[in-house]
């Protein structure tokens, strides 16, 4: 390895081999936290299994952002591995990769890596069956590399943890709801615009301390441990604007059908209509778009004011050092880089397209514009900064805690400091109550913050 490991990293690099030696129990799951190491310690892992002529490859699966930077960690840190071949999730399955993957865990004995294990937390898509597929059929060493093997979401650790062919989580979908979940009929689920059908909802566990027991016999933890008792967290809110207010408003909902539309104009409750802002029967369009208003934009219409984007002017102005603004939607990243043009300051972007952070090293004024989805795990960089600024919440509590993590690392010298920047009266403040609870804001709570006046 040309990385020197901590001692922690090394002794669980060791421990996880020495149980690979045992024929029966041949995966575990690496849960250690964002920043701590779980590329390298794993990598230990294979070279130990390695020298041991256990494997003579590595195959690794992982978010297609990260494909690039397992590729150049394994020809740094292991140059001497014989077959290496590394895919994203969204083609792994596919026929092409599928054989790749087969042939080397057949004919190579190769190592099965699969990085940001929650990725395949939905038991029955193509690419978590296809990973179950592999471990059950090829039965390779294997490690799950995840920061939320603690989730308390069983039903998304079944399909990881019956990868690793526990025992307990080896049965099928169907067995595991009957003996481990409790469902319930709901009717709040809408088909086919009007139609309503009922579905299975799972509402709670039995038998959690059985399946807490077999995952922490499977799983090596790793708290991220910093000379600071924690983080600064600061929310930025803001008044909302008369145009946040107008899309906001219930006369303007998007349930409100053309009958409805025309007699709320007529009786002048509506001063005006653009047709932009209507959204006819799509809650789910509506939620995101109640989103992004509160950024100062609705599809690609922009709005008059924008409270963020003021305030993200001001802040560039009495900061000159380098820092982060995380993003959730493409027109975020293009009014935060308009302004970093207007300001006359250093900007890379960083989203599925753009990845160059070449500026972001060279230039100490340089401002990082994080797409979360894109840059939540597996960046490095962007220790060179404390500061992160969230231009808006995202709705996966994962993506959140990651997003926090590039910057809250290993290798951090100063106190992060977290700005959150928030709409007054919109949806955005009941999200990030969601993300403090640690949990998704779905549609059902979206819905309900409707029913509730939006409060």
């Amino acid at each position: 390895m040309k990385t020197k490991l901590y001692d922690y990293q090394d002794k669980t690099a060791e421990d996880i081999f020495n149980r690979m030696n045992r024929e029966e129990i041949k995966g575990a799951y690496l849960g250690f936290d964002t920043g701590t190491g779980k590329t390298v310690t794993s990598l230990s892992v294979a070279e130990r299994l390695q020298n041991s002529k256990y494997i003579r490859g590595i195959v690794v699966i992982c978010p297609v952002s990260k494909v690039d930077d397992w590729k150049k960690d394994i020809k740094e840190e292991l140059p001497e591995i014989e077959q290496v071949f590394v895919s994203s999730f969204q083609s792994a399955w596919r026929e092409k990769n599928s054989k790749e993957i087969q042939e080397r865990l057949l004919k190579y004995k190769a190592m099965l890596i699969i990085d940001e294990g929650h990725k395949m937390k939905t038991y029955d898509s193509k690419q978590s069956k296809f990973i179950q597929n592999l471990a059950l059929t090829f039965n390779p060493y294997m490690l799950i590399l995840s920061a939320t093997s603690q989730n308390k979401k069983y039903i998304d650790l079944y399909p990881q943890y019956r990868a690793l062919r526990n025992p307990l989580f080896n049965i099928t979908a169907k067995e595991f709801k009957k003996n481990f979940c409790i469902e319930a009929q709901n009717w709040n689920l809408v088909y086919a615009g009007k139609s309503r059908f009922p579905f299975n909802e799972i509402v709670g566990y039995r038998r959690e301390d059985e399946m807490d027991k077999e995952i922490v016999s499977y799983t090596y933890y790793k708290k991220y441990e910093s000379e600071y008792d924690r983080p600064i967290e600061i929310k930025q809110t803001f008044k909302m604007t008369s145009d946040m207010k107008y899309f906001k408003d219930k006369k303007v909902w998007p349930k409100m059908d053309e009958k409805a539309l025309l007699k709320a104009l007529e009786e002048g409750d509506i001063e005006d209509v653009d047709t932009d802002f209507i959204i006819a029967n799509r809650p789910t369009l509506f939620r995101t778009y109640s989103r992004e208003s509160c950024s100062g934009f609705i599809k690609d219409k922009f709005l008059d004011k924008n409270p963020k984007l003021q305030w993200l002017e001001d802040f560039i102005e009495g900061n000159e050092g380098r820092f982060v603004v995380f993003t959730n939607f493409i027109n975020e990243t293009i009014l935060i880089k308009d302004l970093c043009e207007k300001k006359k300051r250093h900007c890379v972007i960083y989203d599925g397209q753009h990845k160059d952070l070449s500026d972001w090293h060279e230039y100490e004024d340089c401002i990082a514009v994080v797409n979360i989805q894109a840059g939540s795990a597996g960046l490095n960089d962007f220790i060179k900064t404390n500061i992160g600024i969230f231009f808006g919440p995202p709705e996966n509590y994962i993506d959140f805690t990651q997003a926090k993590g590039r910057i809250d690392r290993i290798g951090q010298t100063k106190q992060p400091v977290y700005y959150y920047l928030q709409i007054a009266g919109s949806v955005e403040p009941q999200i990030y109550k969601t993300l403090e609870l640690g949990q998704n804001f779905d549609l059902h709570l979206f819905e309900n913050w409707l029913e509730e006046g939006g409060k």
